[in-house]
């Protein structure tokens, strides 16, 4: 009899640590490279699926070239987007703000946008997700 007990609270622990994990699974970081055009050009990521409705984004930032900064925001296929994140340069770490029309099963980028300012082009690297 106790050996059936703790088989059946065994199992019930290996499956609420099964549902537990699924049910916060959230995208992984990927890499990103993108060359963002000079004089307030723009160019956006490879996108991720949304994997929760409504969870806010985070950018890692590895590489700015040039000591330069740029200007970016989480959006969907329909072009529907979070707030600007401004100024970033290397070694920021950023949240990318969701809005409510971001659901599950969505499509997003990064939008990245040079300054009206940056005569030249601008590559930056580093890692990004859509779900935090």
């Amino acid at each position: 009899m106790k050996n059936k007990i703790s088989k059946v609270i065994a199992i019930c622990l290996v499956c609420l640590s099964l549902f537990s994990m699924s049910a916060f699974a959230l995208t992984s970081y990927q890499h990103y490279i993108v060359d963002v055009p000079a004089v307030n050009g723009s160019v956006q990521t490879t996108t991720q699926t949304k994997s929760k409705t409504g969870y806010s984004g985070n950018i890692r930032v590895d590489a700015v070239g040039g000591g330069k900064k740029l200007d970016c925001r989480m959006r969907d296929e329909d072009k529907s987007a979070g707030a600007w994140v401004n100024n970033i340069t290397t070694g920021s770490e950023e949240t990318l703000l969701s809005r409510a029309s971001h659901e599950k099963g969505d499509k997003m980028h990064v939008y990245f946008s040079n300054k009206l300012t940056t005569v030249v082009a601008v590559t930056t690297s580093g890692y990004w997700r859509c779900d935090s």
